[in-house]
């Protein structure tokens, strides 16, 4: 008889070290070109970060708001005090206008208006003794233009204006004895 495991050649495959594991060099590259792509990822990260930070920055400075303060005498409110919103030509312009009243510790805060080109209001009805607070908030087209904010009145004379931003935000504050 014969013995069949001295016939059956047995089969051996060796395989280099190198196919077990990760090469050295293809290691290095793997970890050269991670590393270049998640600097490149952050440096874009940081770079659109910075970006938004400033567009933030440019935005929060064009949407300052102006604001004057006058005082009045009550018999001035017996004769017109008149807000006007002045507007270029081919300007559109959106908002509104709204009064909040301060007077015996009770407040009050409504529309008066919405914003449109060569707005003219009286205010002298409206106001009360106190502090009332005018805002005037809202947006303009073509951004260029111009928007000027009025009061006129017997002995009052206020102007303020705006203009590049597109975005009208003034308060006027009216204290009345």
């Amino acid at each position: 008889m014969f013995n069949i495991a001295k016939i059956t050649p047995k089969i051996r495959i060796y395989l280099p070290l190198e196919s077990w594991f990760f090469p050295p060099r293809l290691i290095f590259f793997s970890f050269f070109t991670l590393t270049l792509f998640w600097v490149t990822i952050l440096g874009q990260l940081s770079t659109l970060a910075s970006t938004n930070y400033a567009e933030q920055a440019m935005s929060s400075q064009q949407m300052s708001y102006q604001e004057n303060s006058i005082t009045l005498n009550s018999e001035e409110l017996k004769r017109p005090l008149y807000l006007k919103i002045e507007t270029s030509t081919n300007t559109k312009i959106t908002g509104e206008i709204s009064l909040k009243t301060a007077h015996n510790y009770e407040e009050s805060d409504r529309a008066i208006a919405t914003l449109k080109n060569n707005l003219n209001i009286d205010l002298s009805p409206l106001l009360q003794p106190g502090k009332n607070t005018i805002e005037i908030m809202g947006s303009y087209e073509p951004k260029s233009a111009a928007v000027t904010v009025q009061l006129e009145g017997k002995n009052t004379q206020s102007t303020t204006s705006t203009q590049g931003t597109g975005i009208v935000q003034q308060k006027l504050i009216i204290h009345v004895l």
